[in-house]
């Protein structure tokens, strides 16, 4: 009996063994999926260094786009994108008086939070609007009320819109802006930690790259931003045909309109003039500084002296008779 408790002794030593090695083993897969848990931690905390979230409205979109880009395709595609759209429009106004079409078009913009971008005005000689283009912006989400409003205080003649999806361009912009903002956290790491000069200057030389290509995709997110959040309208107006005909041309016509411009020709013909002679006058000084002694020395070399005789006279021959 005591031969076969010896025996025993081994056999349960290795399944002591084996249970506690199949522990070292547990326990560093443990350790080694909690390491694995802390660095996508950090990542996270890297990736949470992102673009500054747009004005609510269809902007949103490049939001939503960071969201899919990282979770929405592990996840099957369950969050969901927000459009992001550029909304332009075109519309032809006829109006008289123009200056109430415009104030209706100011009340209109201090209603819906939009505002003048552009103006280019025309007037007539007495003052009044004749024609005028303006470029508004309102927010994405009113762009259809805008346009529809213009006809409760105007002649809509023309009116077009269009809209631009910008979804994917906003999703790719915005992804390119969260790598490089890790990459470059990353490089300025391991700048902390370089030794050797030539480490250094590769190491900052990189950094500056990645700094201007943000850079560069930082102002392409904030144009499709204002682009996708404010919507462009163009708006021309002008006055009614008949209006515009009722201008007469002879309306300023008279004897008095004649000597105004006829005293007008006169005071400009005579600057004329004297801007020319202003002109000449530096070449004629010139021109008298040589010409006159040229002149008085040709006259003296014509003119005789006094005492001097001329020359013999032949004798007449005499006469046959």
């Amino acid at each position: 009996m005591r031969g076969r408790g010896r025996r025993l002794v081994p056999a349960r030593t290795g399944a002591a063994a084996a249970v506690l090695g199949l522990l070292v083993v547990t326990g560093l897969a443990g350790c080694g999926s909690s390491g694995g848990g802390s660095s996508s931690g950090d990542s996270g905390t890297s990736d949470s260094v992102a673009v500054p979230a747009p004005q609510r409205g269809v902007a949103d979109g490049s939001l939503g786009a960071d969201t899919g880009s990282t979770g929405g395709s592990s996840t099957g595609g369950t969050d969901v994108q927000t459009r992001s759209v550029i909304s332009t429009g075109q519309v032809q106004l006829q109006g008289d008086p123009l200056s109430d079409v415009r104030a209706k078009i100011d009340a209109l913009m201090e209603k819906y939070d939009g505002f003048v971008a552009k103006e280019q005005t025309q007037n007539d000689a007495h003052g009044t609007m004749t024609s005028s283009v303006l470029v508004l912006r309102v927010p994405s989400a009113s762009f259809e009320t805008v346009m529809g409003s213009f006809a409760d205080f105007s002649t809509v003649l023309n009116k077009s819109s269009k809209e631009e999806d910008v979804t994917t361009e906003v999703i790719d912009v915005n992804s390119r802006i969260r790598t490089q903002e890790v990459s470059l956290k990353r490089l300025q790491k391991f700048l902390g930690q370089a030794k050797s000069v030539p480490d250094v200057i590769r190491l900052e030389s990189a950094i500056a790259q990645r700094e201007a290509d943000l850079a560069s995709l930082r102002s392409q997110h904030n144009y499709l931003k204002d682009q996708t959040s404010l919507a462009t309208i163009t708006v021309r107006m002008a006055l009614p045909p008949e209006k515009a005909a009722q201008d007469d041309p002879l309306a300023d016509a008279g004897f008095l309109t004649g000597l105004r411009n006829g005293w007008n020709a006169l005071v400009d013909v005579a600057v004329v003039a004297a801007t020319v002679l202003g002109a000449m006058l530096p070449f004629l000084l010139v021109l008298a500084v040589i010409l006159v002694p040229l002149v008085l020395w040709l006259r003296s070399r014509h003119r005789r002296p006094p005492g001097e005789a001329g020359p013999p006279v032949p004798p007449e021959a005499p006469s046959a008779g």
